[in-house]
């Protein structure tokens, strides 16, 4: 890309932001349009509240990330269910990136640095999609683990308790 093409994406990419045409990013099908300095995806189609950033927790595997548990039902931001057994069938755990390589304009408007400046070492990203996360591969499946046992000892400990009025 010239110089010149780079400059132009630059001002153009600010121009956007200034006239709020966010960034999106794609969540199993739906965009969001994503504002840093406010900390949230809003869904396009504005049938849900927005997404909110600071609920996502950031993981360094390989770079920066967010991941967050989603509801696809309701589009909303989850939390991990106590004592299950089971992974969860109607949540899914989603990760994205992480600020400048989400939305590098807003981030250099947070950060009161020189948008042009800051856009020449963080150029734009590529349409980001959420990448789903196996729930095998993460620590939620130590959770499970755990919470299985427990159970296993419960009935076991039901059962001897049983015996022992026999």
């Amino acid at each position: 890309m010239s110089t010149e093409m780079h400059l132009e994406s630059e001002v153009n990419m600010t121009r956007k932001r200034n006239e709020n045409d966010l960034p999106r990013i794609d969540i199993m099908g739906i965009y969001f349009k994503v504002d840093w300095p406010r900390r949230e995806l809003r869904p396009e189609d504005d049938r849900t509240p927005p997404l909110d950033i600071n609920r996502m927790y950031l993981v360094h595997e390989g770079g920066r990330y967010l991941r967050f548990i989603y509801h696809p039902g309701t589009r909303t931001i989850a939390e991990f269910p106590q004592g299950l057994t089971e992974f969860p069938k109607d949540l899914v755990l989603l990760e994205i990136p992480y600020g400048k390589r989400l939305d590098p304009v807003g981030v250099a408007m947070e950060k009161a640095k020189n948008v042009r400046k800051y856009l020449k070492n963080n150029p734009k990203p590529e349409f980001p999609i959420a990448k789903v996360i196996p729930w095998e591969s993460t620590r939620f499946m130590r959770q499970i683990e755990e919470n299985r046992w427990a159970k296993k000892r419960k009935v076991q400990a039901g059962k001897n308790k049983a015996r022992l009025k026999r």
